[in-house]
């Protein structure tokens, strides 16, 4: 799949270019929205994984897609919890369009899931072994043995389950994450060591509060950590990831086997 030029439309209600301050405030929401229990929210709601491990493996399924123009790689992020730590598994997906406009098919049952843990990724044998370990783990703590949510501000909180709740979040790689890589690409110096941060935020959709990502990139330098993200003006309007991060995930349910490029990454 080419990366066609891309100039920012008027945001959706999903803010695709998320500034500093909007990923702060709708971090900050989560837990009023996601919790263990009345005394334990969820912990390591953040996430860094190394750039170049995330290349890695999506170049390898972009290099052995049979038919580029009408394919691309997604990456799944599947949810789960170790109570009451967040865990996350990724797959790297091939996806083929389909006859419906923007819309793309994949199987996301063949291919292994790779789990960030300890510094380095794991491979666990596909997406029903995650959920086996952490979404429905037959011991506590797994993702809907122990989450509760509050789908309304200020409403009642009711247990997490799989059809009503998010369990993972889709993001295709060429569309929208390498185009965060290379709006920032003029920070970047040869002794940089850049990291994806995978953030779990809560915004509305479908009329209720969900649990979404948003990714960014930070970078190391010196000893510093730096954050590419700012608020104010877009000052490139033909780069909308410049300094900003992205959450315009699929969430599955409901969009399970397909992918909708939303309308604010279309070309």
């Amino acid at each position: 799949m080419s990366v066609a030029p891309h100039s920012p439309k008027k945001t959706s209600i999903l803010h695709p270019w998320v500034p500093e301050q909007l990923l702060q405030d709708t971090r900050d929401r989560f837990p009023r929205h996601f919790r263990i229990d009345e005394e334990t929210p969820m912990a390591l709601g953040e996430i860094e994984i190394p750039w170049d491990t995330i290349q890695h493996w999506a170049t390898l399924v972009q290099q052995a897609l049979p038919d580029p123009d009408d394919q691309g790689v997604l990456l799944r992020f599947h949810y789960g919890l170790v109570s009451p730590d967040f865990h996350l598994g990724i797959g790297f997906m091939p996806m083929t369009r389909t006859g419906t406009a923007h819309t793309y098919a994949f199987d996301p049952d063949t291919l292994p899931v790779r789990h960030w843990i300890g510094g380095r990724m794991e491979t666990i044998a596909g997406p029903g072994a995650w959920d086996t370990a952490f979404q429905h783990a037959t011991t506590a703590g797994a993702y809907f043995n122990v989450m509760e949510v509050r789908p309304e501000e200020g409403g009642n909180w009711f247990e997490a389950n799989p059809v009503n709740n998010a369990r993972s979040a889709d993001f295709p790689w060429e569309l929208e994450l390498l185009r965060l890589y290379h709006d920032n690409e003029d920070a970047l110096v040869d002794l940089d060591s850049l990291k994806l941060v995978v953030t779990s935020i809560t915004e509305p959709r479908e009329g209720r509060f969900r649990h979404t990502l948003c990714l960014h990139l930070r970078l190391y330098r010196g000893g510093e950590r730096i954050d590419l993200l700012e608020d104010g003006d877009l000052p490139y309007p033909e780069r909308p990831f410049y300094r900003r991060g992205a959450d315009l995930g699929n969430l599955c349910p409901p969009s399970c086997p397909y992918y909708l490029v939303p309308i604010d990454l279309r070309p």
